[in-house]
């Protein structure tokens, strides 16, 4: 990736170390449909590119966006639960996503 420097110095996953001492708050869902979603509500287009990742998470998923988020919350707070690092408060509405298993 030509810019890879510049994703990586804002990435969130990259930068937990600037967050040591500091109280945060990570909440996501899982992309699936969720109690405050209305009864009619369509799947989210497929966003061009990440087509091959939607067979990576099961099909009750309508939002692939909000599943990868979720995963990536997960991800930046286990990296800042690391020992020195405040336990990262996540949202008990936000459950880990569950994948299929299916590879690309």
């Amino acid at each position: 990736m030509k810019q890879r420097h510049i994703w990586a110095a804002n990435d969130p996953y990259y930068l937990a170390d600037n967050l040591k001492g500091i109280p945060v708050y990570i909440s996501a869902g899982d992309g699936t449909k969720g109690p405050l979603d209305p009864p009619d509500v369509e799947p989210d287009e497929v966003i061009p590119g990440l087509e091959h990742l939607s067979e990576l998470y099961p099909p009750e998923v309508i939002s692939l966006t909000e599943a990868i988020m979720g995963d990536e919350s997960r991800a930046v707070a286990y990296s800042s639960s690391r020992p020195g690092y405040p336990s990262p408060r996540t949202s008990p509405a936000a459950p880990t996503a569950r994948r299929t298993g299916k590879t690309s």
